[in-house]
């Protein structure tokens, strides 16, 4: 998540930065198309605001609907909105069109994609089956970016709350905080290291 602060000059949770961002996004040539889509890291991951998240995601599915980046955006703001039924529809027609992607495509996204079954998962809470998930995600990933890796390590460990596995929670959430970037799921894993994750 640093490159994209980084590279737009961004602070996370400033206001002024993302309505910079907002206004490109609203912006009719090219640079809405990439504004929309660091919108759509930053509300995820940075600033946990799914709903705001949503908006400009659901935006880059519906005009690049082979885009599987942009879809997998979609998806977790979809997930984490409550909208599980229309998920789960969606994670088939990902699985679906994985066999479209080149080899180094499907390296990549399908670790997220198993990221973001884990999360409707968890969402649906069948929290042995999220860990079983958030695995495979963990021990595939191969993404330059450990954003996802972050949250997945946090993901594992609210899991392991949920069953009251509190030794394994609390190895999740300091994995998640050695990773040391921006996202929100570093601030989570502190707070939960300190308590329990207990809301559903």
């Amino acid at each position: 998540m640093s490159w994209a602060i980084t590279l737009y000059d961004l602070e996370p949770s400033t206001e002024s930065g993302l309505h910079k961002m907002s206004l490109a996004a609203d912006d009719g040539n090219w640079a809405w198309i990439e504004a929309k889509a660091i919108l759509s890291n930053l509300y995820l991951w940075v600033e946990n605001e799914p709903i705001l998240a949503l908006e400009h995601s659901k935006d880059l599915a519906k005009y690049f609907p082979n885009n599987y980046y942009f879809n997998l955006l979609y998806l977790e703001s979809i997930i984490r909105t409550g909208n599980l039924d229309i998920s789960s529809t969606i994670i088939k027609d990902m699985e679906n069109s994985l066999s479209k992607l080149t080899s180094r495509q499907i390296e990549w996204y399908t670790p997220y994609l198993n990221y973001e079954k884990a999360l409707l998962s968890f969402y649906q809470e069948d929290y042995h089956k999220t860990i079983d998930l958030v695995d495979n995600t963990i021990e595939n990933y191969t993404a330059e970016l450990d954003i996802i890796l972050g949250n997945a390590y946090l993901l594992k460990g609210m899991a392991y709350d949920k069953i009251d596995e509190r030794g394994r929670a609390k190895e999740c959430y300091h994995k998640c905080i050695a990773l040391d970037n921006f996202s929100g799921a570093m601030i989570k894993a502190k707070d939960y290291l300190q308590q329990p994750y207990i809301r559903n």
